[in-house]
């Protein structure tokens, strides 16, 4: 079931991303850096389609080693170590988010999107603590946390599309 929502989670972000005009380049890492520090409400549609590039990016990559975790490639004490590392680095895209400035037209984009983050935080926390405990509730939770991450993020696009479509 997991598999199933981690590949599916990709292939809406993927095709949510297309639908509002952000190229998706697997390859490439975008200088995020320069584009964060020069935000402002002139630039959020691009600022903020760079932070979601950036996310989908580095899910990709993460959703890689699980399935390598998943093939017994790698094990459960470095997919935890990977799994840890992910965490962080969507920590540091919220604060990214949280960094740009609101207004009334794109808050409600940022925020919903800060959830979806938020939640695939939670999902990976409960999957790292399946993984420590082999218990079975993690393993949903993480699922259902998955899940509404998802949610979130339609709800952002669609938040996004509204306004700058």
């Amino acid at each position: 079931m997991l598999k199933f929502v981690l590949i599916t989670s990709v292939i809406i972000s993927i095709s949510l991303m297309i639908n509002i005009g952000i190229h998706y380049d697997h390859t490439k890492i975008l200088p995020v850096n320069v584009i964060y520090a020069q935000t402002n409400d002139m630039h959020f549609d691009k600022n903020f389609k760079a932070i979601v590039s950036e996310t989908n990016l580095i899910t990709a990559v993460y959703e890689t080693e699980i399935g390598k975790w998943k093939n017994k490639q790698i094990s459960n004490s470095t997919i935890i170590t990977i799994t840890n590392e992910q965490i962080i680095k969507l920590e540091n895209l919220i604060k990214r988010l949280d960094s740009f400035p609101k207004n009334e037209e794109n808050k409600n984009i940022t925020d919903l999107y800060a959830k979806s983050l938020e939640n695939e935080i939670e999902s990976n926390i409960h999957f790292k603590n399946y993984l420590l405990t082999n218990d079975p509730l993690e393993k949903k939770l993480s699922s259902e946390y998955l899940s509404r991450a998802l949610e979130y993020e339609v709800y952002s696009f669609a938040e996004f599309n509204k306004i700058y479509q």
